[in-house]
């Protein structure tokens, strides 16, 4: 799907360039709250599934 479109139609996870960039934001975000970061590993573990495909 092209990029600009799923970005307009607010389909952020759609594209796996968009879902990779997505999942490591959560993890680097989330590495930052103190109540979030055990969930940092997880959403850096789910990008790095993503980069496979």
């Amino acid at each position: 799907m092209d990029r600009d479109y799923c970005l307009n139609g607010d389909k952020i996870g759609v594209t796996l360039g968009e879902a990779i960039s997505l999942t490591g934001r959560a993890a680097r975000w989330s590495a930052a709250s103190t109540l979030l970061a055990p969930l940092s590993p997880w959403f850096a573990d789910v990008a790095d599934r993503i980069r496979e495909l």
